[in-house]
């Protein structure tokens, strides 16, 4: 996934956009998605995408309207959800070293978002509690499939198929 989205020049307006329309259409399936998840609440995060549309408005550009190719992985069971979460809160970490790269002024909101007070450890409890049931190995085969998914969006907007 790195080497996937380290094509897009992020101190650049052209590059920095391709990125977000990346995330955009990761982050839409991964958000339909887990919509469809019985998540305790604590677990849910807010959606992103339209954090991500409208710096892509800022920016002067419209969303992508393609699908991804890539099916999310398997059901929205907890253990899956697991898997999705991990990626999705993980990547707000390395967020904050992106907004360095950025054009000054550039709109941020997506990447400015922060996790909840909390989420990570609230994340990493119940991966605790996947692992007690068995079923971690679900988890990080959930955790990979998204994570293609996300290298399968970066690689669409970076051939010019979004």
């Amino acid at each position: 996934m790195d080497d996937s989205f380290s094509r897009f020049a992020l101190d650049t307006e052209d590059g920095y956009a391709a990125f977000l329309a990346a995330h955009y259409l990761a982050h839409r399936e991964i958000e339909s998605w887990l919509a469809l998840a019985d998540l305790p609440p604590e677990l849910r995060l807010d959606e992103r995408t339209p954090l991500i549309g409208a710096d892509l408005a800022d920016l002067g550009r419209i969303v992508p309207a393609q699908t991804l190719p890539a099916p999310m992985p398997g059901s929205p069971g907890l253990a899956c959800s697991a898997g999705v979460l991990y990626c999705v809160a993980g990547s707000s970490f390395g967020a904050r070293v992106l907004l360095q790269r950025i054009p000054q002024g550039a709109p941020s909101r997506f990447l400015a978002q922060p996790l909840p007070a909390g989420y990570w450890q609230r994340l990493v409890d119940f991966l605790d509690t996947i692992a007690r049931r068995g079923a971690l190995s679900t988890t990080l085969a959930s955790a990979r499939r998204t994570f293609a998914l996300f290298a399968a969006s970066a690689d669409r907007v970076a051939e010019g198929r979004a």
